[in-house]
């Protein structure tokens, strides 16, 4: 008899092209998909509050073994000057800048939910 694990074969053949069709994009999952760390800050920016999440509070999500605080600042720039990320100041803290996902990013991001609500619900 076959393995269990073994039903999982389109499941991953499925996420697998899904993959690399999206990391060949020229647009947002060419910017998210190019390492872990800008999936990474996407995720985390993504889940945060409707106001955006500060510099600070992404620093403590991730482990420092992981990706540097330079790194995180250079991502987060990059996106921000891609149009995938909005920065905002805090009305609560002039001195803070709040991330968040700007209307693209947003339409990408629940575009590679669904698909991936798609590719794990398929029958095998």
């Amino acid at each position: 008899m076959a393995h269990p694990f073994n039903t999982y074969a389109k499941t991953l053949n499925y996420f697998f092209e899904d993959m690399k069709e999206y990391s060949t994009d020229t647009g947002f999952f060419r910017f998210a998909y190019q390492s872990r760390a800008h999936w990474m800050l996407t995720c985390i920016i993504g889940a945060s509050t409707a106001k955006g999440i500060a510099f600070e509070s992404i620093c403590e999500k991730i482990p420092r073994t992981l990706i540097s605080r330079s790194s995180i600042k250079n991502i987060l720039d990059s996106a921000v000057k891609q149009n995938y990320f909005i920065k905002n100041t805090s009305a609560l803290d002039k001195r803070v800048q709040l991330y968040q996902l700007s209307e693209t990013g947003k339409k990408a991001v629940s575009s590679w939910v669904k698909r991936q609500k798609d590719i794990f619900n398929k029958k095998n």
